[in-house]
């Protein structure tokens, strides 16, 4: 019996970590579905599942070892030249705060584009990748959430 509650404490604390995690990206991705909501033009989200990736690129899916399998979600937000960049700034904020959960990972600045790769783990075993692409006025916000790796997020950003 303690056995099995201390097997249900362990989980719980996984799980509460695993969802706090992405708590700061999944606020600041809801208020920009209410920008949306409230008529802000230039905003684009997307939600994929893990899921949902397998069965658009079923090719893909049917290699045992391919990133798709592993990922969980891909989350996004777009920014047009026309967008409020505020929320933006939000996100660049989040990433790099001190006390925050991400890591930098990696800073690419090539031929006026900016990419940064934040890191933060995401339960046993899982990562959350946060990507930021800003060139002159456009900007992405990307979270990825999966059994996956910074070599996993550079093929996805280089097509390596």
């Amino acid at each position: 019996m303690k056995r099995f509650q201390l097997l249900t404490a362990i989980m719980f604390l996984l799980y509460g970590s695993a969802a706090a995690q992405s708590e700061g990206f999944l606020k600041l991705y809801a208020e920009a579905g209410q920008a949306l909501s409230d008529g802000q033009m230039g905003i684009t989200t997307t939600q994929l599942s893990g899921k949902m990736l397998q069965e658009v690129m079923p090719v893909k899916a049917n290699e045992k070892f391919n990133v798709i399998n592993r990922i969980d979600h891909i989350r996004q937000v777009k920014f047009t030249p026309q967008a409020d960049k505020a929320l933006f700034e939000k996100f660049e904020l989040m990433a790099t705060a001190q006390e925050g959960i991400y890591e930098q990972m990696s800073q690419i600045n090539e031929d006026g584009q900016k990419i940064q790769v934040f890191k933060a783990p995401y339960g046993t075993l899982k990562s959350e990748y946060l990507v930021l692409i800003s060139k002159d006025n456009a900007c992405l916000v990307c979270d990825i959430t999966g059994n996956i790796s910074m070599k996993d997020i550079m093929g996805m950003l280089y097509g390596k």
